[in-house]
């Protein structure tokens, strides 16, 4: 008997019997991809807002207005939607990462992360307060400043 792909055929079973229990084999495949693509549909599905007009920033379109600014209009808040999608789905991604693990263990996990972030982060704030630093001297100071740290 052999098992390829989960289909069992025998080696005394005729070529129709062969290839009717393969093509039963591929449609339970397609059945159960079409099923996984429901279940994408449906996900997707709760990415949708309930209501975009109580978006903070929402601004309702008046009948009046120049087409220029009903564009305008639309764009920004197409873009307050677009906002408030990706924050909803980073947040909901969120919420699945620490959804099968205990409390003691999400905190202990989260100052771990912290402990990792926080040198980079001092480094990253003290080379942003170096730049601007420069970025207010003189030219010419600032030029005998870099040309000094090249030297060293």
């Amino acid at each position: 008997m052999d098992n390829t792909n989960g289909v069992e055929t025998e080696s005394n079973c005729s070529y129709e019997e062969t290839a009717a229990k393969i093509e039963s084999a591929l449609r339970k495949n397609l059945k159960l991809s079409e099923e996984s693509s429901n279940r994408r549909k449906y996900e997707e599905k709760e990415w949708i807002l309930p209501d975009v007009t109580q978006l903070p920033g929402y601004q309702p379109v008046p009948s009046n207005c120049p087409a220029w600014k009903v564009n305008m209009i639309e764009k920004k808040n197409q873009q307050l939607e677009d906002d408030a999608r990706r924050k909803l789905i980073a947040q909901r991604e969120e919420e699945n990462r620490w959804k099968d693990i205990p409390e003691w263990k999400r905190n202990l996990i989260m100052e771990k992360e912290k402990r990792k972030v926080a040198p980079l982060e001092a480094e990253r704030r003290k080379r942003e307060e170096e730049m601007a630093k420069l970025q207010s001297m003189p030219d010419w100071k600032r030029d005998l400043i870099l040309k000094k740290r090249g030297d060293q």
